[in-house]
């Protein structure tokens, strides 16, 4: 049931859970931080299809960075209410 890593009832609780929820999270904010750099190149650039598509890319990335900050406040309230439930006072 618990990856037994450090002796530490805090640090062991789902563990490899809590390693894959903040590896979505990080690519879910780094690609939301690339899709507004990409609006802001699509800006610079004269030609007016690329000018055009930057808004999208813009809102793209505004929506992936508020996927990952959302999904951060998730699975950290998630999993306190887990090991609370599991560890808390008996």
């Amino acid at each position: 049931m618990h990856e037994q890593q450090t002796g530490n009832p805090v640090f062991d609780f789902r563990a490899a859970h809590r390693q894959r929820a903040n590896a979505l999270q990080n690519a879910l904010l780094k690609l939301g931080l690339l899709h507004c750099a990409v609006s802001i190149v699509l800006l610079l650039i004269t030609n007016a299809k690329a000018q055009a598509l930057a808004p999208v890319a813009a809102i793209a990335g505004a929506l992936l960075i508020f996927s990952g900050v959302a999904w951060g406040f998730y699975w950290r309230k998630k999993l306190r209410a887990d090991f609370r439930r599991e560890f808390g006072p008996k």
